[in-house]
This record gives structure tokens, C-alpha cells and sequence, in this order.
């Protein structure tokens, strides 16, 4: 899967190897640029929600100390996304879904994230906000735990 592999260069490798050669921090936040860039959309919410969405997925990877859950995470977004809900992942829209939802006509892009998909939203900044906060706390707890 398309989706793995980001994971595995990203996380699995780049976090990894940065990891030992620069702080801990600088290697989070530089992958998770790298990941949020190299999705080529340099809309502003969409890079920070990607954005937010790497720095979720560095800090459950680093928790747990596995891929497994990320790869899952960010397979069933997708899907779900796109897939089931019909909506566009990405900026790429779904030729054939489950569901075919979209934004209210005359909705604001800024919130919806329009034609790039909910990933170009304020309402998932807000979502991945969350999550991102709370992946960090899990870290945090098993960084403790670990010691």
C-alpha cells in the first residue's frame, strides 16, 4: 500500500535515522514537514493539517514503538475518506463510493477544504489538533513508563 510506504520512509526510516543524529525533536517536526510537503499542496490549512497529522503519527509510532497502528490510521482515513464517504483525499477525487457526501453548495472552502477534501478543512485541523495532543500525551506517558 501507497500508504504504508509513506509511513515506513517517514517514520520508519527518516524519524529513526534522524532521531540518532539530531535532537529527538528536530527529527519530528523536520519528518513531518517532510511528509506534509511532499503531498505537493501548499495550501496553508492543508500543509498544517497534514502537518499535524505526521506529528500525530510520529509521536503513536515512537509510543509504541511499532508502524502497525500509524499504517492502520492512515489506511482507514483515506478509505473511509474516500471509499466510503466519496470525498476527495488529497485532492484526488473518488471515482466510485459507498456514499456520495460533499460540501453544502455555497460552503466555505476554508472549513470544508473544498475541492482538496476535508484534509484542507478547519474542521480537521481541529480533529488532528486533538489527536495530535493526545498522541503526544500517550508518548509522554510512555516515555515515563519506559524509564
Amino acid at each position: 500500500s501507497v500508504r504504508a510506504t509513506e509511513e515506513a520512509v517517514t517514520r520508519g526510516y527518516m524519524l529513526q535515522v534522524a532521531g540518532q543524529q539530531i535532537p529527538a525533536w528536530a527529527a519530528i517536526v523536520g519528518s513531518s514537514v517532510f511528509f506534509a510537503v511532499v503531498h505537493l499542496d501548499f495550501h496553508p490549512v492543508a500543509l498544517a493539517n497534514i502537518t499535524l497529522y505526521a506529528l500525530l503519527a510520529s509521536f503513536l509510532a515512537l509510543a509504541q514503538g511499532s508502524l502497525w497502528t500509524v499504517c492502520g490510521v492512515h489506511f482507514a482515513w483515506n478509505y473511509f475518506m474516500g471509499n466510503i464517504y466519496g470525498l476527495p483525499v488529497s485532492e484526488n477525487p473518488e471515482a466510485v463510493s459507498l456514499l456520495g457526501l460533499s460540501a453544502t453548495s455555497g460552503s466555505s472552502d476554508f472549513v470544508t477544504g473544498g475541492s482538496f477534501g476535508p484534509e484542507g478543512g478547519l474542521v480537521v485541523t481541529a480533529v488532528w489538533l486533538i489527536a495530535t495532543l493526545l498522541s503526544f500525551a500517550y508518548f509522554l506517558r510512555s516515555s515515563r513508563e519506559a524509564r
